[in-house]
Protein backbone atom coordinates (compact mmCIF):
# COMPACT_ATOMS: atom_id res chain seq x y z
CA UNK A 1 0.00 0.00 0.00
CA UNK A 2 1.79 3.11 -1.09
CA UNK A 3 1.94 6.19 1.85
CA UNK A 4 -1.00 8.54 0.29
CA UNK A 5 -2.92 5.02 0.88
CA UNK A 6 -1.97 4.51 4.17
CA UNK A 7 -2.24 8.02 5.30
CA UNK A 8 -6.02 8.38 3.95
CA UNK A 9 -6.43 5.42 5.90
CA UNK A 10 -5.12 7.01 8.64
CA UNK A 11 -7.64 10.23 8.26
CA UNK A 12 -10.43 7.60 8.29
CA UNK A 13 -10.01 5.79 11.49
CA UNK A 14 -8.51 8.66 13.49
CA UNK A 15 -9.71 12.13 12.32
CA UNK A 16 -12.87 11.35 10.36
CA UNK A 17 -14.79 9.50 13.70
CA UNK A 18 -14.75 13.08 15.42
CA UNK A 19 -16.14 14.93 12.57
CA UNK A 20 -20.37 14.86 12.09
CA UNK A 21 -22.25 16.09 9.11
CA UNK A 22 -22.86 19.79 10.44
CA UNK A 23 -18.58 20.02 10.05
CA UNK A 24 -19.13 20.56 6.70
CA UNK A 25 -21.43 23.65 6.85
CA UNK A 26 -18.13 25.33 7.53
CA UNK A 27 -17.33 26.60 4.08
CA UNK A 28 -13.48 26.42 5.02
CA UNK A 29 -13.23 22.49 6.22
CA UNK A 30 -15.37 22.25 2.64
CA UNK A 31 -12.40 23.87 1.01
CA UNK A 32 -9.59 21.86 2.86
CA UNK A 33 -11.42 18.73 1.96
CA UNK A 34 -11.47 19.32 -1.91
CA UNK A 35 -7.73 20.41 -1.48
CA UNK A 36 -7.54 17.09 0.26
CA UNK A 37 -8.84 14.91 -2.45
CA UNK A 38 -7.35 17.07 -5.13
CA UNK A 39 -4.21 15.47 -3.59
CA UNK A 40 -5.03 12.23 -5.67
CA UNK A 41 -4.74 12.77 -9.19
CA UNK A 42 -7.97 11.25 -10.51
CA UNK A 43 -10.21 13.28 -8.27
CA UNK A 44 -8.24 16.07 -9.22
CA UNK A 45 -8.91 15.29 -12.80
CA UNK A 46 -12.86 14.86 -11.75
CA UNK A 47 -13.08 17.97 -10.19
CA UNK A 48 -11.20 20.08 -13.29
CA UNK A 49 -13.96 18.20 -15.19
CA UNK A 50 -16.96 18.69 -13.57
CA UNK A 51 -16.14 23.21 -13.30
CA UNK A 52 -14.60 23.27 -16.31
CA UNK A 53 -15.27 20.16 -18.47
CA UNK A 54 -18.82 21.29 -19.75
CA UNK A 55 -20.14 17.89 -19.16
CA UNK A 56 -17.03 15.79 -21.08
CA UNK A 57 -17.12 12.35 -20.48
CA UNK A 58 -13.76 10.59 -18.75
CA UNK A 59 -12.62 7.59 -19.16
CA UNK A 60 -11.33 5.42 -16.23
CA UNK A 61 -8.95 2.69 -16.11
CA UNK A 62 -11.20 -0.13 -15.47
CA UNK A 63 -8.29 -2.92 -15.08
CA UNK A 64 -6.67 -0.71 -12.07
CA UNK A 65 -10.20 -0.16 -10.48
CA UNK A 66 -11.21 -3.56 -10.06
CA UNK A 67 -8.01 -5.01 -9.59
CA UNK A 68 -6.86 -2.60 -6.75
CA UNK A 69 -10.43 -2.89 -5.04
CA UNK A 70 -10.36 -6.17 -3.46
CA UNK A 71 -14.46 -5.93 -2.42
CA UNK A 72 -15.04 -5.44 -5.86
CA UNK A 73 -12.71 -8.38 -7.60
CA UNK A 74 -14.80 -10.36 -5.08
CA UNK A 75 -18.21 -8.98 -5.76
CA UNK A 76 -17.52 -9.47 -9.71
CA UNK A 77 -16.25 -13.15 -8.99
CA UNK A 78 -19.04 -14.26 -7.37
CA UNK A 79 -21.27 -12.67 -9.75
CA UNK A 80 -19.56 -14.55 -12.37
CA UNK A 81 -20.13 -17.98 -10.40
CA UNK A 82 -23.34 -17.23 -9.99
CA UNK A 83 -24.16 -16.56 -13.22
CA UNK A 84 -21.93 -19.36 -14.77
CA UNK A 85 -23.34 -21.42 -12.79
CA UNK A 86 -27.35 -20.27 -14.32
CA UNK A 87 -26.00 -20.88 -17.37
CA UNK A 88 -26.33 -16.87 -17.91
CA UNK A 89 -24.16 -14.71 -19.98
CA UNK A 90 -24.94 -10.94 -19.02
CA UNK A 91 -24.87 -9.31 -16.16
CA UNK A 92 -24.64 -6.09 -13.76
CA UNK A 93 -24.50 -4.98 -9.89
CA UNK A 94 -23.55 -1.89 -7.88
CA UNK A 95 -20.68 -0.95 -6.16
CA UNK A 96 -20.92 1.70 -3.18
CA UNK A 97 -18.23 4.14 -2.52
CA UNK A 98 -17.56 2.25 0.84
CA UNK A 99 -16.63 -0.85 -1.10
CA UNK A 100 -13.73 1.38 -2.71
CA UNK A 101 -10.88 1.80 -0.49
CA UNK A 102 -8.60 3.30 -3.34
CA UNK A 103 -8.29 6.94 -2.67
CA UNK A 104 -7.99 7.59 -6.39
CA UNK A 105 -11.13 5.86 -6.79
CA UNK A 106 -13.23 6.34 -3.73
CA UNK A 107 -13.21 10.18 -3.89
CA UNK A 108 -13.54 10.11 -8.19
CA UNK A 109 -15.24 7.40 -9.54
CA UNK A 110 -17.33 6.86 -5.74
CA UNK A 111 -20.84 4.31 -6.69
CA UNK A 112 -20.58 2.86 -9.99
CA UNK A 113 -22.43 -0.18 -12.07
CA UNK A 114 -20.21 -2.91 -13.72
CA UNK A 115 -21.58 -4.65 -16.82
CA UNK A 116 -20.05 -7.99 -17.31
CA UNK A 117 -20.26 -10.70 -20.24
CA UNK A 118 -19.02 -13.69 -20.71
CA UNK A 119 -17.26 -15.29 -23.39
CA UNK A 120 -16.99 -19.10 -22.85
CA UNK A 121 -13.53 -18.35 -20.92
CA UNK A 122 -13.42 -14.66 -21.43
CA UNK A 123 -15.20 -11.93 -19.64
CA UNK A 124 -16.00 -8.64 -21.18
CA UNK A 125 -16.44 -5.86 -18.36
CA UNK A 126 -17.55 -2.81 -18.06
CA UNK A 127 -18.32 0.33 -15.90
CA UNK A 128 -20.35 3.36 -16.02
CA UNK A 129 -20.84 5.93 -13.15
CA UNK A 130 -22.45 9.32 -13.36
CA UNK A 131 -20.29 11.94 -11.33
CA UNK A 132 -22.69 14.52 -9.67
CA UNK A 133 -23.32 16.13 -6.19
CA UNK A 134 -26.75 15.04 -4.82
CA UNK A 135 -29.38 17.47 -2.78
CA UNK A 136 -29.21 16.59 0.46
CA UNK A 137 -27.62 12.83 0.47
CA UNK A 138 -27.26 10.99 3.74
CA UNK A 139 -24.04 11.04 4.40
CA UNK A 140 -21.53 12.49 6.60
CA UNK A 141 -20.55 15.65 3.63
CA UNK A 142 -23.82 16.51 2.79
CA UNK A 143 -23.44 20.17 3.06
CA UNK A 144 -20.36 20.07 0.99
CA UNK A 145 -22.40 17.87 -1.53
CA UNK A 146 -25.41 20.60 -1.28
CA UNK A 147 -22.63 23.54 -1.72
CA UNK A 148 -21.37 21.73 -5.26
CA UNK A 149 -24.87 20.73 -6.46
CA UNK A 150 -25.92 24.63 -6.13
CA UNK A 151 -22.51 24.94 -7.96
CA UNK A 152 -24.51 22.94 -10.50
CA UNK A 153 -27.88 24.60 -10.88
CA UNK A 154 -25.97 27.92 -10.89
CA UNK A 155 -24.12 26.64 -14.33
CA UNK A 156 -21.18 26.81 -12.73
CA UNK A 157 -20.10 23.69 -12.73
CA UNK A 158 -21.57 20.40 -14.99
CA UNK A 159 -22.01 16.74 -14.06
CA UNK A 160 -20.96 14.12 -16.20
CA UNK A 161 -20.62 10.21 -17.55
CA UNK A 162 -18.25 8.23 -16.21
CA UNK A 163 -17.03 5.28 -18.30
CA UNK A 164 -14.40 2.48 -18.46
CA UNK A 165 -11.30 1.15 -20.81
CA UNK A 166 -12.67 -2.25 -22.46
CA UNK A 167 -11.08 -4.90 -20.09
CA UNK A 168 -11.37 -8.60 -21.55
CA UNK A 169 -10.17 -10.90 -18.39
CA UNK A 170 -10.60 -14.84 -17.76
CA UNK A 171 -12.38 -15.97 -15.11
CA UNK A 172 -9.37 -17.69 -14.06
CA UNK A 173 -6.87 -14.84 -14.14
CA UNK A 174 -9.61 -13.24 -12.16
CA UNK A 175 -9.82 -15.73 -9.73
CA UNK A 176 -5.60 -15.34 -9.40
CA UNK A 177 -5.66 -11.84 -8.82
CA UNK A 178 -8.26 -12.49 -5.76
CA UNK A 179 -5.76 -15.22 -4.20
CA UNK A 180 -3.33 -12.99 -4.61
CA UNK A 181 -5.16 -9.81 -3.08
CA UNK A 182 -6.12 -11.84 0.26
CA UNK A 183 -2.63 -10.82 2.46
CA UNK A 184 -4.17 -7.13 1.25
CA UNK A 185 -4.92 -4.89 4.45
CA UNK A 186 -8.46 -3.75 3.66
CA UNK A 187 -10.06 -0.30 5.36
CA UNK A 188 -12.19 -0.27 8.34
CA UNK A 189 -14.00 2.86 7.38
CA UNK A 190 -17.15 2.78 6.32
CA UNK A 191 -18.46 6.54 5.81
CA UNK A 192 -19.99 7.90 2.62
CA UNK A 193 -17.77 10.92 1.81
Amino acid sequence: MNALSTFDLYLWNLYVPILNEKSFKNRLLCIIALCYISIYRLPRKFLINYFRGNGKEMVIDSDKLIMRNNVVLNKLTEAITIFKNNGLTEGEFNICQTDVHDPNYKYSVGSFRVNYSIHNESIDIRIDSDYHFQHNPDRLTKHLHNWLYSKTLKGCARSFTVQSSPLTKTFSELIYAKTNNKQRKLPKHVYLV
